[in-house]
């Protein structure tokens, strides 16, 4: 196998782990650790694996030419006599053997690879924007490994709140489970096990209550408590896939005062509204600010509460993929919606001497409207 390159077409270069760079993800559609070089001409990618990874690259990139690395560094110490090239390096020499004066690099490349190459006498051009633009919009079988990557995020919703609804409540109103305290950290710690199980790797799940519930990205700490809202916001990534689900929920144990239930239900309606506005071509940014204006129509206004912000201060949603936020984004100023897209919907109110309020689903967008590929029921109150 040879790389074959032809000077007259852009040549892509990306350097980095698959594991942790969705953009080489997805043009080799294989988890791998450590750096790599994938050199991308056209419709052809090649994928540059060690000895380490050649033999698992040839079952596992799809649609690649995987190529053996150390032949290529056996090359470079052959024509310069070095001792080993950065990848950046052996890149940048390949391109200069085979004539090719500029190649294009993702906006998030390393400042010392990009020196690396442009000190082999290239030209580096920095990609405006997306690297893959059509990694924006979600054919069948994305939104199919994103349905997977949701239905384990489901289940483990499902099994959280069976957990809340099995706990008792002592006479300080804190949760029991199993003989112990329940806290965000234990609830945590099941919800995270049960996506390990399904084949999920949880990140940074949310189990927030109480006032902690009122910081959007608070994950949680503490017993739980009856009678206060409990966020449960769930992102694993597939680990077959690489790709991920997002759901939120809020739930509260016991009986929820009249104001959480007045909440609640405003921001339930208002997300059906948005699903149900939603379809290709729409203006997101505009159907935000009708949201958030709804919001404020009620008596919740956006604002500043002792320091703290109130009300809805984070965009309606944003995409979903290979990144749990990627374009495009569903907020101040977001723009256009293409056919195709997959967002999630997820308003929420927000206050500390209430809690916060969230419910997040995932809507693949189409001309006629927005498929909700997200099942699960919408419960406040767990008995």
């Amino acid at each position: 196998m040879t790389l074959s390159l032809d000077p007259k077409q852009e040549v892509r270069v990306m350097i980095g782990a698959s594991e942790a760079d969705a953009d080489l993800l997805y043009a080799c559609r294989m988890f791998v650790p450590d750096p790599v070089l994938c050199i991308v001409q056209g419709a052809t990618t090649y994928l540059f694996l060690s000895e380490l990874e050649y033999d698992r690259g040839t079952r596992q990139a799809r649609g690649c030419v995987v190529l053996p690395l150390g032949t290529f560094e056996q090359w470079w110490r052959e024509q310069t006599g070095g001792a080993r090239p950065s990848l950046a390096t052996l890149a940048g020499s390949l391109m200069m053997d085979r004539g090719i004066g500029t190649v294009t690099v993702p906006s998030h490349m390393s400042i010392a690879a990009v020196r690396d190459l442009e000190r082999c006498g290239l030209l580096v051009e920095v990609a405006q924007g997306p690297f893959w633009p059509e990694r924006r919009i979600k054919g069948g079988g994305e939104v199919q490994a994103i349905q997977a990557a949701l239905n384990i995020a489901q289940s483990a919703i499902a099994h959280a709140i069976e957990i809340v609804g099995a706990a008792s409540i002592d006479n300080d109103g804190v949760l029991i489970w199993q003989g112990g305290i329940l806290t965000s950290e234990r609830l945590r710690g099941e919800a995270n096990a049960h996506m390990v199980r399904l084949g999920g790797i949880p990140k940074h799940t949310i189990t927030a209550c109480g006032a902690q519930a009122a910081d959007p990205h608070e994950v949680g700490s503490g017993p739980v408590r009856a009678g206060e809202t409990l966020v449960l916001d769930f992102f694993p990534r597939d680990e077959r896939s690489g790709y991920f689900g997002d759901i939120t929920r809020t739930v509260v144990k016991g009986r929820a005062n009249d104001e959480i239930k007045r909440r609640y239900e405003l921001v339930r309606q208002g997300q059906q509204w948005m699903i149900d506005t939603l379809h290709a071509g729409v203006d997101g940014g505009r159907l935000h600010e009708q949201l958030m204006a709804r919001f404020t129509q009620e008596g919740y206004p956006t604002a500043v509460w002792e320091g703290r912000r109130v009300g809805f201060f984070h965009g309606t949603g944003h995409g979903l993929g290979l990144e749990i936020h990627e374009a495009p984004r569903i907020g101040i100023n977001s723009g256009i919606l293409d056919d195709g897209v997959v967002v999630t919907v997820e308003p929420g109110l927000y206050d500390p001497r209430v809690g916060g309020i969230r419910l997040e689903d995932v809507v693949w967008i189409q001309k006629d409207g927005a498929v909700n590929l997200t099942t699960a029921p919408k419960v406040l109150e767990i008995e």
